[in-house]
C-alpha cells in the first residue's frame, strides 16, 4: 500500500504488471541494486541497533546520516523531452538534443529553464538568438 525505495519501488511495481500481463519477468540484474540497497539496510538496522544500547549520541548521529542517504536514495532520474520550440525544427534535432535529464530528490525542487541549465536549451533556440531575446526581456 505504501511506496518504499528498497522494498516496495518500481521495480516491484513493474514486475507485478509483466505478471498480470503474462509477459517475461524482471531480469535478475535489475533487482541487484534493490538487493543491495536492502543488505545495506539490514546491516545498518542492526548497527543501529547495537548502537541504542550504549550510546545515545552515537545513534542520532546515524540516524541524521541514514535519513540524509535515504532522501537521496529516494532521488529520480527525470528526462524531460523538447518537442515544440519556436523558430526551431525540433525534428532536425537528435534526441539527445531535445532531452534534459534531472535528478530530483523530495524536498529539493529543482527549476528547469535557459538560465538554469543554458547548455541544453542553446540547441532549441534558432542561431544566434540569446536567452533574453527569446524570452522578450
Amino acid at each position: 500500500d505504501s511506496y518504499d525505495v528498497i522494498g516496495r519501488n518500481c521495480i516491484h511495481f513493474c514486475e507485478a504488471l509483466l505478471s498480470e500481463l503474462g509477459a517475461r519477468p524482471v531480469p535478475s540484474w535489475v533487482f541487484s541494486l534493490v538487493d543491495a540497497g536492502a543488505a545495506l539496510q539490514d546491516g545498518a538496522d542492526a548497527v543501529m541497533a547495537a548502537a541504542r544500547s550504549g550510546a545515545p549520541r552515537l545513534v542520532e548521529r546515524m540516524e541524521a546520516t541514514l535519513s540524509l542517504a535515504h532522501q537521496y536514495a529516494s532521488a529520480v532520474d527525470v528526462v524531460l523531452e523538447c518537442t515544440r520550440a519556436p523558430g526551431t525544427d525540433i525534428s532536425q534535432l537528435r534526441r539527445c538534443d531535445r532531452c534534459l535529464t534531472l535528478s530530483v530528490a523530495p524536498g529539493r525542487p529543482q527549476k528547469v529553464g535557459p538560465r538554469q541549465q543554458p547548455e541544453h536549451f542553446v540547441r532549441l533556440l534558432p542561431c544566434g538568438e540569446d536567452f533574453t531575446e527569446a524570452r522578450g526581456e
